[in-house]
């Protein structure tokens, strides 16, 4: 009995991580959404994309759900991406996948991409773009 609860004191920490953040296989991951409130907007009304990108791992953060690390200018930087209204993250282990409106796939943490669009005024990198693997 005492190698039952033991091993199932082993299985709950291993889910819940030494950090204590719920790692959940196979459910959502809450990602930060939304729409830069300064980007250009077209005759018709639509949001344009800016013509930026950046480049860098994709990474798991506890407040927005996924984040990109840059080098810039000689120092690293650690910025949240903002994604377009519509897209959803899902765990899947320990890293967060993120898909589009349509359910595709676009990115998963744990790999680089170059994802276009621009630094928005809450100091996320907004994802309005394109996004694109690296090697």
């Amino acid at each position: 009995m005492k190698a039952l609860v033991a091993a199932t004191l082993l299985l709950a920490w291993t889910l819940v991580g030494c950090d204590g953040a719920s790692v959940r296989l196979g459910g959502s991951a809450p990602l930060l959404t939304g729409i830069d409130p300064t980007a250009p907007v077209s005759g018709d009304g639509r949001v344009a994309c800016w013509t930026n990108s950046t480049s860098g791992p994709l990474v798991v953060d506890p407040t927005s759900g996924t984040a990109i690390i840059e080098d810039f200018d000689n120092s690293t930087i650690r910025q949240p991406v903002m994604w377009l209204p519509g897209f959803t993250g899902r765990r899947n282990g320990s890293e967060v996948e993120v898909y589009d409106p349509r359910g595709h796939l676009v990115a998963t943490t744990g790999h680089s991409y170059r994802i276009e669009g621009a630094g928005a005024p809450n100091g996320a990198w907004w994802a309005c773009g394109g996004v694109h693997p690296l090697p």
